[in-house]
């Protein structure tokens, strides 16, 4: 099984938290795979910040009190998406996600 795309989709989301979808578009349209893997941040050039890491369990990822990204300020979270079939990792792909914010 090889990824073709992903989508990071909010299941609910707010100041004190928000909960997260990681979907994998798959080649074929494969079903019968779980999703695994870590969002890092927040992330921010040329501003020092303290990362967590944010695992992604079962294509849910949960980030306590996300921080929003600004024009002056893009902060965003990366990390990478993992496609897992019978115990074993079949795929990766790099992502990232901005929560927008409002000035």
């Amino acid at each position: 099984m090889r990824i073709v795309s992903y989508e990071i989709t909010p299941v609910r989301a707010g100041p004190n938290g928000a909960e997260l979808r990681v979907i994998l578009h798959v080649e074929g349209g494969a079903d019968g795979f779980e999703v695994r893997g870590v969002l890092h941040g927040p992330r921010c050039e040329g501003i020092q910040t303290i990362e967590i890491g944010h695992p992604i369990r079962a294509g849910i990822v949960w980030i306590a009190e996300p921080v929003s990204a600004t024009s002056d300020r893009p902060y965003h979270y990366a990390g990478v998406a993992e496609l897992w079939s019978g115990g074993e990792k079949s795929d990766e792909v790099a992502i990232t996600v901005q929560f927008k914010g409002r000035r």
